[in-house]
């Protein structure tokens, strides 16, 4: 089973629910933040599942990439060798979006990916998800081998 982390924005969370429902029914472990338990230290909760995973998806948006909390996930990600996935959640130019992080770095960390397009409205849902299990499914050893 493949543990997969998703970072989004709380504006976003109605799709992403639709994301990460379907992924699950795929036999994939997902978290996303709502899993936290009450009382919970939270930053830190979401740093220990990213360091479990073995996949990181971030979920495009015009509120994920201007998130402060979205972009310490991301660097956390990065930090700590995670595999990450850029997926675009909202109709809107690549550069658009990536001018708007917070944090420089982060620009091109994401802008040297191939994104997966899943924008609500407009991209084929079910393809989409195929595509980010294949992308998950795809280099298991090279899953093994970072996680």
């Amino acid at each position: 089973m493949s543990h997969i982390f998703i970072s989004y924005a709380r504006k976003d969370k109605k799709y992403v629910d639709q994301i990460a429902h379907a992924l699950a029914s795929d036999s994939m472990d997902v978290w996303i933040d709502d899993r936290i338990p009450k009382g919970e230290d939270w930053e830190q909760d979401i740093y220990h599942n990213i360091n479990e995973a073995e996949a990181f998806l971030f979920m495009l948006s015009p509120d994920s990439v201007a998130s402060e909390m979205c972009n310490k996930e991301i660097a956390h990600a990065v930090a700590n060798g995670k595999r990450i996935l850029p997926v675009f959640i909202k109709d809107m130019g690549v550069d658009d979006v990536l001018k708007k992080f917070l944090h420089e770095d982060l620009r091109e960390e994401i802008s040297r990916r191939n994104f997966i397009f899943c924008r609500e409205g407009l991209d084929d849902l079910n393809k989409a998800i195929d595509e980010i299990q294949t992308t998950i499914h795809t280099d298991y050893e090279w899953l093994k081998y970072h996680k």
